[in-house]
């Protein structure tokens, strides 16, 4: 079952939302997306390897991550690229997005974490400290082999 219903995906999809509800949309489109994430953790907390293996890969949530951290500022030259980058929303977008980034380098960089998905023998090499630099390239690194 997804989590849009076929009008809320119209609505998201339309670019005028002239004639729809926009606040009772949104607050429901919220709703639903904040409980469709909690969901998704308790599933990737509960299930088996076997069946997380099937549902969060590369392939299934690559176009989330790239669409949650799209940046992408349009200007014709960099004068007017560095003016967008200034506009409040454009700053409150990358200070969302900062957050983000650094919320998931930290998990990454977590020394529990990091031990247990680099080889044993490179333990002596991992830290505890801030920002956990070492153990993100050890993590770098280990895709690599």
């Amino acid at each position: 079952m997804p989590i849009l219903t076929e009008p809320m995906k119209k609505y998201v999809l339309s670019e005028n939302k002239r004639g729809w509800n926009k606040s009772a949309y949104n607050s429901r489109i919220r709703e639903y997306a904040v409980r469709g994430l909690q969901d998704l953790a308790l599933l990737a907390d509960k299930l088996p390897e076997k069946e997380l293996a099937k549902i969060f890969n590369k392939e299934n949530l690559f176009d989330l991550l790239k669409s949650m951290l799209k940046t992408k500022i349009s200007a014709k030259n960099h004068e007017g690229w560095k003016k967008i980058k200034e506009t409040p929303i454009m700053l409150a977008k990358r200070r969302r997005l900062l957050n983000i980034c650094n919320t998931i380098l930290m998990l990454m960089g977590d020394y529990n974490f990091t031990a247990t998905l680099v080889p044993s023998d490179w333990k002596p090499w991992l830290g505890s400290g801030y920002p956990p630099i070492d153990n993100l390239r050890a993590i770098l690194y280990a895709h690599q082999i």
